[in-house]
């Protein structure tokens, strides 16, 4: 990734035209349209009035949206730095960002005047955040590898962030990288933002530049999310039934890949499993299952009667209870060796699971082969009794 160094007037016009069409066009900021186009434009959306609710296989639910005041990072112009200049001194992030996009030639001025700098005040990958502006700030369900819930505690001292949540997607061979942060709102619970946006261009550099940062960090996949515009009514996506698998396949070698804990794989494959199986309906008739999901997602320790539950229902179970003390239990070298242990295990059942999928896979489709063939054979000795009936008339 090159990272720009000069900027000519020119290219600052150029980036001031393309940030206005992005704002016009999904954030409805007619303002920036001159009063003949103003009359003449389309109706268009507002990205920031656009809610969405996170379902994590984790069993952590979030609501994420783009509010305006992000908008201007995530798009590489430092409205902080500005702001501390006597050219925007008590603006806010995105009124910054209006003024500056809305007057090219006045603020180059005022650049080559010294007022301020453009180094501080543009990010060198600013090509790159707005060209891929859209596909880093989408959290969507197809093209999401993982996402991490970052917890210090977890980091050991290795090289730590200042983020709530890190958001893994793959586009077109490239992988992107978005950061979520808590929306400090007292009428929103549980909102989270986009804090930063990195594009990367092969697997090789995702795993150089996050492997020191989420060590020992617990990878989830996106599930699902329910999308509300305004007072219309929501809209839900979750993953397709037939990506289930390859979405775990994805977790699990990205948890090796990063030496992460990929500690829901289990009962979100179990889960899997229930809902394919023949014999689900023993489940759904029961309300244990959403008793221990309301527990789970609750952060509550599952105290239920398991002796009529199967062995892989207890040990989700207990492996869950386990994790809600993960940070208090590791307390030395030796523990901390204990948890890794735990997790290889984890993983080779992982992988003894997937195989007997794939064994009762190709028993299920010979199985239905042979049917279908006696469908047939059965439909073919049908029409040659008819044929003799009707010949003996």
């Amino acid at each position: 990734m090159i990272a720009k160094k000069n900027i000519t007037y020119s290219e600052f016009e150029e980036y001031c035209d393309k940030i206005k069409k992005i704002l016009i066009n999904n954030f409805n900021e007619t303002s920036l349209l001159p009063p003949y186009q103003y009359e003449n434009q389309d109706k268009t959306v507002d990205l920031s009035n656009k809610i969405e609710t996170i379902f994590l296989s984790s069993g952590d639910v979030f609501k994420y949206s783009i509010p305006k005041s992000s908008i201007a990072h995530l798009l590489g112009i430092n409205t902080e730095y500005l702001n501390k200049t006597s050219l925007f001194s008590g603006k806010d992030s995105y009124s910054i960002l209006l003024e500056l996009i809305n007057n090219p030639y006045k603020y180059y001025q005022k650049y080559t005047e010294g007022l301020f700098d453009f180094k501080y005040a543009i990010s060198p990958y600013i090509d790159i955040k707005i060209k891929s502006f859209f596909k880093n700030i989408e959290m969507n369900i197809n093209n999401c590898e993982f996402v991490c819930k970052y917890q210090k505690e977890r980091s050991y001292g290795y090289g730590e962030i200042n983020t709530a949540y890190l958001v893994l997607s793959k586009h077109d061979d490239k992988y992107y990288v978005l950061m979520l942060d808590k929306f400090e709102n007292k009428n929103q619970d549980s909102l989270f933002v986009p804090k930063s946006n990195r594009m990367y261009e092969s697997k090789e550099e995702v795993s150089n530049a996050l492997s020191s940062i989420l060590f020992n960090q617990e990878l989830t996949i996106l599930n699902g999310k329910s999308v509300k515009k305004g007072y219309k009514e929501s809209q839900k996506f979750w993953i397709p039934k037939y990506d289930r698998i390859n979405k775990i396949d994805t977790l699990n070698e990205w948890s090796k890949n990063l030496d992460c804990i990929p500690n829901t794989i289990a009962d979100y494959k179990y889960l899997v499993n229930i809902f394919d199986n023949a014999k689900s309906h023993y489940f759904h008739q029961s309300d244990v299952l959403a008793d221990i999901s309301e527990l789970m997602k609750n952060k509550k320790i599952i105290d239920i009667n398991t002796s009529n539950l199967s062995p892989e229902v207890v040990e989700i179970i207990n492996a869950y209870n386990d994790s809600l003390n993960y940070g208090e239990s590791i307390e030395n070298e030796a523990k901390f060796s204990d948890v890794l242990s735990r997790k290889n295990e984890l993983e080779q059942k992982l992988k003894q699971a997937l195989k007997e999928k794939t064994e009762l896979e190709s028993k299920y489709n010979e199985i239905k082969q042979k049917y279908e063939d006696s469908v047939t054979e059965n439909q073919e000795l049908t029409n040659k009794l008819e044929n003799v009936r009707k010949a003996l008339g």
